[in-house]
Order: structure tokens, then sequence, then C-alpha cells
């Protein structure tokens, strides 16, 4: 699998083959309809001809009628692909109501014949007469082959300088496009982010298979992701198929070993996508150009396709027609709201039935869920062994809960300090409970410039932990046990603030339990495994107010959180929609911002979690809150206080072997180390 590091992303979904990205973010639909001039951004999905040959021809009486039935929109063709049908063309596209897209080559047409090099001129005179034909067959898009391999960086640019003076002159019924093929102009993405900072005007067909290829990596590099993002909103058509470092296309996207390449594939389209609709176009097209054998993988001897083609296309369209429908909030973001630097994986088929929601809701039968989960089980371990850190969508959560505990949470902040300090951890510091003012936090020696409420598990007296610290022998096992037993403190005010978190508790406690049961399927792993060690967890959750740094009053603060890992086991963050707040250090130690994802739980693994098996990783990380008044709700879904956490044998090869630790020991020793109280303070201050 690729690294995860690429500035679009790999999301799963699981009605998408075998992965889906889902590309949220932005403001809420009041501002996304203002944005949009209430316009609807649509997507069309074209067939290309490319293997639909009847009795060796191309019969378009035949084939536009079953293209129309399968859902495509239109089609993609060369001039030579409809030789002799240009006649009937106009009238064959009305009765059927489909609309097409024309393919030109300024040199080796539909790649028949002598691939001969021929220079600058003879492509740019084969331009002008493609050109010309295709304008008079009104296509709604053109894609052009343009130039060759073999130019030189001068030879390109006097052809692209001449061909788009051509378009200019022609002054076509539609945009054109230049296709990244091999073989052309375009075949590297060095040349084509060369010839694009050369050429602003120059507007791109996106088949990044071929890249992949040429370059016999996935563009996961930082000078791969730079030209990426540089391409991504000069693209005006997307050849939307699957490659791989050796082949310029997988034999079946839906195949598990291709989820890597199909995430990441996913996420470049994805990012195109958003790039279009921010400049205010009203429809997105994209071909899902899956060529027949040899271009499909075939087996030795009999060169019998690997796949069905024609199976994989259609399936491949309805992929993408979901795949988009997915992202349309994404496509509404204001200009000034980043890409998601993490994936964003839709978890609903793990959620209990009653609490399904999304895409799984009403649609998925048994088979189908059991097939998504397998998908969404491949894309979680690979957000794990690559970042640790994803978005979670498809939750179940309500939003109006979601919205309450966040308003109450700024009323709280909002009250004068002696109220906040009504219920200070200071007084009882033992209990770890209660109120933190700003500056209070310590991380790595310096303040942390926020307040928070910290709350714990309460465990009924007779719980069994409970009695095995009840007349504790030692002053060590006393303070453990006050620690443990202590009760919350909740705020007198708001008067709602009890009951809106105590509702939100309980729909964390769903959420974090079926999102284990995901992560248990990630790793190869029964649903249930972990639910021995959860069922009885010893939850915390905070309620953080971040003031902006630059209100910061004392000289040793720090950020607004510093650099940490999360000691426990999973953690479900809810963040409000400050923009530049939440930063993941990378693999190479670079920090990614987590940027608000409207509708999304950011999701982490602690310390704990990466004992039970050491390739999941407990990844730092810190908030720099420059931007304003910011709420984030962090829960701590926990192990029982009493649960022996060894790594898991066979989950991983990291994972074999190790000792086991009680969570409860691990949770106490941190806390003692957070809070930072002598003994002799933790005494007096506890009586």
């Amino acid at each position: 699998n690729p690294p995860h590091c690429s500035s679009f992303l790999p999301v799963c979904s699981p009605l998408e083959t075998p992965c889906q990205i889902h590309w949220l973010g932005g403001e809420i639909e009041k501002k996304t309809k203002k944005m949009t001039n209430e316009k609807e951004f649509a997507l069309k999905v074209f067939r290309s001809l490319w293997g639909c040959e009847i009795n060796g021809s191309l019969p378009l009486v035949q084939i536009l009628p079953q293209l129309k039935a399968l859902g495509f929109d239109g089609f993609e063709a060369s001039l030579g692909d409809i030789k002799g049908q240009e006649a009937a063309l106009p009238q064959l596209l009305d009765e059927h109501g489909l609309e097409w897209i024309c393919g030109v080559y300024t040199s080796w047409q539909d790649y028949e014949g002598d691939p001969a090099h021929q220079g600058v001129a003879a492509h740019l005179v084969r331009y002008r007469e493609q050109l010309t034909a295709a304008a008079a067959l009104r296509p709604m898009h053109i894609n052009a082959h343009s130039g060759s391999d073999a130019f030189s960086e001068a030879e390109n640019d006097e052809f692209f300088a001449g061909a788009l003076a051509l378009e200019r002159e022609l002054q076509l019924p539609c945009g054109v496009s230049h296709e990244t093929h091999r073989g052309r102009s375009l075949f590297s993405p060095w040349e084509t982010a060369r010839l694009v900072r050369r050429f602003p005007e120059l507007r791109l067909t996106a088949d990044y298979s071929h890249w992949v290829v040429v370059c016999e990596h996935l563009l996961t590099s930082a000078r791969a992701r730079e030209v990426l993002e540089l391409c991504a909103p000069r693209v005006d058509h997307v050849h939307s198929r699957v490659g791989q470092t050796q082949h310029p296309q997988v034999a079946d996207p839906a195949s598990p070993e291709w989820a890597g390449e199909v995430a990441l594939f996913n996420g470049w389209w994805a990012g195109i996508w958003r790039a279009q609709r921010r400049r205010g176009r009203p429809w997105a097209s994209v071909t899902p150009e899956y060529g027949p054998a040899p271009y499909t993988p075939t087996t030795p001897f009999t060169r019998a396709p690997l796949s069905d083609v024609g199976r994989v296309v259609a399936a491949e369209a309805e992929r993408q027609r979901r795949l988009f429908a997915a992202q349309k909030l994404a496509f509404e973001l204001p200009a000034t709201v980043e890409t998601p630097n993490l994936p964003i994986i839709d978890v609903s088929p793990f959620l209990p039935a009653g609490h399904m929601v999304g895409v799984a809701k009403n649609r998925l039968g048994a088979a189908e869920r059991a097939e998504a989960k397998v998908r969404v089980a491949a894309m979680i371990h690979h957000a794990c062994t690559k970042i640790g850190f994803l978005y979670i969508v498809g939750h179940g959560v309500s939003p109006e809960l979601v919205a309450r505990a966040f308003a109450v949470a700024r009323q709280f902040f909002a009250l004068p300090e002696a109220a906040k300090r009504a219920i200070a951890m200071s007084a009882k510091p033992l209990g770890a409970r209660g109120y933190q003012k700003k500056g209070e936090n310590v991380t790595l020696g310096r303040r942390d410039w926020h307040e928070a409420i910290d709350f714990y598990r309460e465990l009924p007296d007779d719980h069994a932990v409970a009695k095995r610290f009840a007349g504790a022998a030692s002053a060590e096992a006393a303070r453990e046990g006050t620690f443990v037993m202590s009760k919350n403190q909740w705020p007198a005010e708001p008067a709602d603030f009890r009951p809106c978190f105590a509702e939100y508790i309980a729909a964390m406690l769903t959420l974090a339990s079926s999102v284990m049961r995901a992560f248990a399927a990630s790793m190869g792993l029964a649903e249930d495994y972990f639910q021995p060690f959860t069922d009885d967890s010893y939850w915390v959750m905070r309620v953080i107010g971040y003031p902006p740094l630059d209100s910061a009053d004392a000289s040793d603060v720090g950020v607004s959180c510093g650099k940490h890992t999360d000691y426990g086991c999973l953690t479900v963050l809810a963040q409000d929609s400050t923009h530049e707040a939440l930063q993941v250090e990378n693999l190479d130690g670079t920090w990614l911002w987590a940027h608000p994802v409207p509708g999304s739980f950011v999701v982490n693994i602690g310390d704990v979690f990466e004992r039970w098996n050491p390739a999941y990783k407990s990844t730092p990380h810190r908030v720099v809150n420059r931007r304003g008044d910011r709420v984030s709700i962090p829960f701590f879904f926990e192990p029982n206080y009493d649960a022996q956490i060894t790594p898991i044998k066979g989950a991983d090869d990291a994972a074999d072997g190790g000792k086991a630790m009680v969570y409860g020991d691990h949770l106490w020793g941190k806390v003692q180390n957070n809070f930072d109280f002598s003994q002799a303070e933790l005494e007096a201050k506890a009586n």
C-alpha cells in the first residue's frame, strides 16, 4: 500500500469498491447555497467506445441505446472511431439524450500505424485538421492527444504556443483539454508542471495512470504532490482509470489488493472535482476508460483477459457516481478551506442496526454489508499503519446533539472566572476531575494555552474495582483509590450542561464500541475481540476551550496544547469550525493540519492500542490556535480499569510477544505525572 501522505488523501466508504473518498468540509448548507448560486454541481459519466466493437465495428445505432440503458451521459470517441457515421450522429444523440467527447490526435491517431517522430510543424498541421473536423460535429468537449514525448523542452514550448493560438483562432464551440498520456508531450508530471507554469491557459485531461507507470511510483513524494496540486485547478476532464506502477490499468479495481491505489486515485479525482467547483464549473466529467486486452492484464499463453472489461467499466461508472454524490458538501468549500490531510472513512456498516445512517441505512443487504466491512477494515488498517489518525463519517451521532454540546461548552467558557473556578480541579487534585484554567495544564514543561473540564467514568461503590481499593493497606493504594472513585464536578451553569453531556457520552460509547469492532476487523480479528477489554470502559472526556495564542499572558506558554500522544486506547474528537488548529505529526516530522470537517469526528490511536498492535501508530499531535476562540471535545474510549493489555500475537508481525500491563496501572502512572503533585501536596489537598 502507498504512503498516506498525499494532499488528496484516501477515504473509504462501504458503497465504493473497494474504497471511496469523502471530501467533506466547508460551511453549512446556508453558505454553500450562497456560493453556488443555487446551481447543482453535476457529474457527467462517459463511456469510451474503446472495446465496444460489435463484429469489429462501432455501429452507433446499436451502441448508444445500450449506453443510455446503463446510465451513461454520453460517449467518448475519436474521429476515426465514428468514421462514416458523422451524418447520423446529431440525430442519434438527440434521440437518446446523450452527449459526446471527441478525441483528437496531433499524430499517431488511435495509436495505429507507425509512431515515427514528426516535427512540431507537422503536429500543428494535424492539430488544425482534427480540431476543425471535430468542431463541425459539435462535441461537448474535445480531448487532445498532443505532441510527443520525444519533443525537447523548446519543441514543447513551440508546440503548445501554436496549439493554444489555434484554439483561440478557431473559436471552438467547446473546451479543449490536453491529456496526460504516455507517448505525448504531457507524458510525465515533471514536464507537465513546467508547461502549465509556462502556459497558464493550458487545460488538462487527467489520466494519472500513465504518470504512475512512467514514474514507476505512486506519486506520493512531496514533489509529486506539489505537481498534483498545481494541476488540479487546470483539469477539465478526467479519465478515471486506476493504474499501478507496472501497468496503466489494474485488472479490476474492486479487488482488495488494489485498495491503496484506488484510494490514491479517488483522492486525486476528488481534489480535481473540488477545484472545478471552486472555479464555478457547473459540472464535472469522467470517462472510466478501462481498455480491452492486451491493455487489460491477461493470462499467459491464452491471452484471456483477467476481468470482464465491460463489467468493470459499468461498475466503475456507478461507483464514481456514488463517490461524487458523497463529495457534494466538500465541493462547496469556501476558497479559504484546504483539502483535509487525513483519510475520511465511512464507518456506518459497523454501527448497530438501530443506529445505522448514511449510505448504509436501508441500502445494504447482509452480503453487501459484509463486503462493505471488508473494504472499510482495509482502509482503517491502511490509515492506522501509516498515520494513526482519520476522520470518520456515517457515525450515527446526531448533529443536533453535537451542536448542543458545543453550545453549552461555549456558554460555560463565557462565564466569569470565579464561576468556573467553583469546580476547580486544583481543589480536589487527586480526583483529576474538574476545571483547569488557562495555562494550568503543562506539556513538555510549557504551559498550554487552553482551559478545560475533565470528566472520568464514575464507578459505583459495589464495583469490583472499588472493592479492590476499599480499606487500602498503603498510602499509595489509597491515593489511587481516591482517584478511581472520585465523582465528576459538573458545572451548575449552564443548567443543561450535564444532561446534554450525559446524552453525548452515551452516544460516544455506542460509537466508540462500533469503531473498535471496525478496528478489530482491520487487524483480521473477530469484530468482538476487544469487547471483553472495553465493555466496562473507564472513559475520559475533556471539554476544552482554546483562546487565540496571542491572548496568552504568561511568558512560559508554549502552544495551545503541546506535542503529545494520547495515552489511552481510542480518541473520538469533535472539533468546531475553527480552521488551522489541530496538527498531526507526519512520518517525515512535518505537521499536517487536521482541518475541521463538518459532520465528522477525528479518531486517533492512543498508546494502549499501540501496545496491542505496535503496527498501529499512536501519533504525536498538538494544537496551535491563532484564529479565535475554539472549542473541542475529545472523548477517550479506554479499556476497563482492570483490563490486561498484551500485544496481540498474530495481529501483526510486529505485535508478537511483549509484556502485559494493567490499564489502570498505566492510567494512574500517567495521571500522577501529568499533574505532578508531590506526595505531601496530594495528601494535604486531598484532606
